[in-house]
């Protein structure tokens, strides 16, 4: 997706509680982009955007202020307490092997769907439930594109980033030889038990041996912050079990109606040899006191589908003959058999050889020529030289494997 720079209107500004008068830098910014939306320049208004309780906590805490826009965020702190910032990251830094600090502290933000046609636009599957399933996306993770960081391993945000949601409470049934069940963050530090805690309850259920029965336990994420967690389960040699779905990595998340998306921004390298783009400087050394100001990009990518063209005469007993359907981006090949509508006439079908994406202004032209009988035998051309083109929904599934990413049926009466 072609990405180009946009001053995106402002939604006005919003101080956090315990903020300060002094003069306010950009932290970072964020803007969504969609290469669906392409009457706006790809910028794309269909999500809201909120801190979650932690995370709002923690802008308090250094007087951070986040400013709504139209098609993104930013995030605003007083200028004079960057250097208490970066102070706190060092105090709470994690150590790491040969004692190295580890710098995860970061913003979570919870991010909700507007648009309720969005994941038929939207390169994602299809049979996505996002009460079941939603996305994560992290500066951890994000690459540069020119002046741009995108926060996404590829050029958008697609299937591989989605994650099984849960609550606050979870039954686990454990694989064989379960000897205990440990929940990580994304730093790969132990948050549960919580150190000190006694270990997570094994319980057995069934009869047979240890390599036939199986067992459950209980989790209670109550205490933690809302995020990307992983739950491992481990043998009696302190081994994490690849059995199943485990290691399974999870999204512990708010419960908000049409919640789609959890982004975490992390202040600054986490490690030495961690990839990604943050807004501080590396703490590893002498920290430097201006933030960086990246901006930053949430890219999605339109949905490609197949177009399927349903040619039907509007004539009750006219014939069609010697159609084609012909114009740049992709082939179209008719189908073997009419197809019967429930309407009780007959459509010829062409199907395209190949997906074409989704577009606000579709730029793809197609003619359709040909012949139509009427019932008393006249003759009549047919042509028309822009047919009409694919809508935003609905998105149909294919019953095989042969379209993936869906199928866009479009209606003709000639």
């Amino acid at each position: 997706m072609a990405i180009k720079r946009h001053n995106a209107p402002s939604m006005g500004l919003t101080f956090s509680p315990g903020g300060t008068d002094a003069v306010l830098v950009k932290l970072f910014g964020l803007t969504v982009r969609h290469g669906y939306y392409s009457l706006s320049d790809g910028f794309c208004p269909d999500l809201s955007i909120a801190p979650t309780p932690t995370s709002a906590e923690l802008m308090s805490k250094f007087g951070m202020a986040m400013r709504q826009e139209r098609f993104g965020f930013s995030i605003f702190m007083p200028k004079l307490r960057i250097r208490e910032l970066q102070a706190y990251l060092l105090e709470t830094a994690l150590h790491g092997p040969g004692g190295t600090p580890e710098f995860w502290e970061r913003l979570t933000f919870s991010m909700q769907l507007q648009n309720p046609a969005f994941i038929d636009i939207t390169q994602l599957p299809l049979t996505v439930k996002i009460d079941q399933s939603n996305l994560y996306a992290s500066n951890h993770q994000a690459h540069l594109d020119g002046p741009l960081a995108l926060l996404s391993p590829g050029p958008y945000i697609d299937g591989a980033a989605l994650y099984e949601v849960i609550g606050r409470n979870l039954t686990l049934r454990l694989p064989p030889r379960a000897k205990r069940v440990v929940v990580t963050d994304i730093a790969g530090r132990v948050v549960l038990p919580q150190p000190g805690a006694d270990e997570i309850g094994i319980y057995a259920a069934g009869s047979g041996d240890e390599e036939t029965r199986w067992d459950w336990a209980q989790l209670d994420l109550t205490d933690l912050p809302f995020d990307q967690y992983t739950i491992r389960i481990l043998d009696a040699q302190d081994t994490s079990i690849s059995a199943g779905k485990y290691p399974w990595t999870v999204l512990y998340t708010e419960p908000k109606a049409n919640a789609l998306l959890l982004l975490d921004m992390l202040f600054t390298q986490p490690t030495p040899a961690s990839q990604g783009v943050y807004p501080l400087p590396p703490l590893f050394d002498a920290p430097a006191a201006a933030p960086v100001s990246a901006a930053y990009v949430l890219p999605f990518g339109a949905r490609q589908t197949f177009w399927q063209y349903y040619i039907v005469s509007q004539g009750a007993r006219g014939a069609l003959r010697d159609l084609h359907i012909d114009g740049h981006g992709t082939l179209f090949t008719r189908q073997p058999e009419p197809v019967l509508l429930p309407s009780g006439a007959l459509a010829i079908v062409f199907m395209a050889d190949t997906a074409l994406p989704l577009s606000q202004y579709p730029t793809q032209v197609f003619q359709l020529t040909g012949q139509r009988s009427d019932a008393r035998g006249h003759e009549n051309t047919i042509r028309i030289t822009r047919l009409p083109v694919a809508a935003a929904t609905p998105v149909w599934p294919s019953l095989t494997q042969q379209y993936p990413s869906g199928i866009s049926e479009i209606y003709v009466y000639v």
